[in-house]
């Protein structure tokens, strides 16, 4: 079975597609702990007593910027190539191995954004957190928001798995 150029284009456009929408989730994850670290720098357990600074959120900060600003780079990579003729322009071999970097960046974004909701969860779990301080020493519940911050974690895991089998997709051999 032969995979003809106009394949490999397609390929290349999902691959496009999902770059972008991965690296579009990871913004949502930051966006997030900006809106968490505007209102509190103290996230507190379910029963109010056990306090804690927010430095948990600050790993998956630096996590999601890592997975977010890769995935946004290889998209422009991934663009500008494709705007080289990197499906018509060249040779199958130069084709395969231009691909297989963004297969194996994939990789590592997809292992970024697994990192960040594991341990996301992990760290709520652990310390019970759901809620947080506000000024005046007010308790705000956490819980409506850590869904939906928990939501977009899971949608950059999902992309980023697509976007790990489009990539390994579009590197593989022609036949």
């Amino acid at each position: 079975m032969s995979v003809k150029r106009e394949t490999k284009q397609k390929q290349i456009k999902t691959l496009e597609i999902l770059l972008i929408l991965t690296g579009i989730a990871g913004i949502l994850i930051i966006g997030g702990y900006a809106y968490l670290s505007f209102h509190s720098s103290i996230l507190a357990s379910a029963d109010g007593t056990h306090r804690d600074s927010m430095y948990g959120t600050t790993i998956v900060l630096f996590a999601s910027v890592i997975a977010a600003a890769y995935s946004l780079i290889n998209f422009k990579n991934l663009l500008q190539l494709d705007k080289d003729g990197l499906a018509t322009k060249y040779t199958r071999n130069v084709l395969i191995a231009k691909a297989s970097v963004f297969n194996t960046s994939s990789q590592g974004i997809m292992v970024a954004n697994i990192f960040t909701l594991v341990y996301w969860l992990i760290y709520t779990s652990v310390l019970d957190i759901r809620y947080y301080v506000a000024d005046g020493n007010k308790l705000v519940d956490l819980t409506t928001f850590n869904y939906a911050w928990e939501g977009a974690m899971i949608l950059s895991v999902v992309l980023s798995i697509f976007t790990v089998k489009a990539a390994h997709t579009l590197s593989k051999k022609w036949k």
